[in-house]
């Protein structure tokens, strides 16, 4: 997966892009996991800003899922400069949606290509989404250059630091069963990834 990080940030560094333009770049790169990637607006974003979004829908009488990566830019926008700044952030949005998603995919995958069963439970508190959080959570400590012991401190948590650890943080006290298995979880991924 590095590899092709550095790949794509080499692809779009100092690229002045359509989002037409961006779209082909990375549908070559997601290919192999039959992901499409799509765009949409919003008046939220500034102007020339971007940010991506994800889904795996589940196709059972396929055994199969299909990944949809949107980028989401403001109506306004036509084109996205990827300087260095962008091109970073951008690239590791994008990785971390992706991974997001390949983790549900293969949570189905697992389960034979059936849901999980669990109706009762919120988003932030499905086992599913526990799990692919805390690989997101993993990942953008890792990508911020936060140790693991940043986790006995959540009042120092910031959004920019793990913009999932935040929001977890402010839906669930410390001490809430979700936040427990939440941090086991983001531990085993932290360490994997070292």
């Amino acid at each position: 997966m590095k590899q092709l990080v550095a790949q794509l940030r080499n692809v779009l560094w100092h690229r002045h892009m359509t989002m037409d333009e961006l779209v082909e770049v990375l549908q070559v790169w997601v290919k192999e996991y039959h992901a499409k990637v799509t765009t949409t607006t919003t008046e939220e974003l500034e102007p020339g800003a971007i940010t991506v979004h994800g889904m795996c829908d589940l196709h059972i009488e396929q055994d199969s899922c299909e990944l949809e990566l949107g980028l989401i830019t403001h109506p306004d926008t036509v084109s996205v400069l990827f300087d260095t700044k962008t091109t970073k952030s951008f690239v590791f949005e994008f990785v971390l949606v992706y991974q997001h998603e390949l983790i549900h995919a293969s949570q189905y995958e697992k389960r034979d290509w059936e849901e999980s069963g669990i109706e009762s439970c919120g988003y932030y508190d499905h086992p599913d989404e526990i799990d692919a959080h805390a690989h997101d959570i993993a990942l953008e400590l890792h990508h911020a250059h936060l140790p693991l012991t940043i986790l006995k401190k959540a009042s120092t948590i910031k959004k920019e630091d793990s913009m999932t650890l935040w929001a977890y943080y402010q839906k669930f006290p410390w001490t809430h069963p979700v936040i427990q298995a939440l941090l086991k979880k983001v531990v085993k991924y932290y360490k994997s990834n070292q």
